[in-house]
């Protein structure tokens, strides 16, 4: 694996945990806004997934 696709999973790792750690931080504090709780379980790797995006296009931009 080249540099720049290890960097890139390495953030999309980091932002993914970011992410769920967040969704499950507002879950907490929303104290699960009337979901039900399978919806709260998929929230979490989906909050983790959009963070994964998030960082990768992040660092994308930043380093064309």
């Amino acid at each position: 694996m080249n540099k720049p696709a290890k960097m890139k999973t390495r953030l999309f790792g980091w932002w993914f945990a970011w992410g769920a750690f967040s969704t499950i931080m507002l879950l907490i504090v929303f104290k699960g806004a009337g979901l039900e709780i399978w919806q709260m379980f998929a929230m979490v790797p989906v909050g983790g997934i959009a963070g994964g995006i998030a960082g990768v296009v992040y660092f994308t931009r930043r380093n064309q």
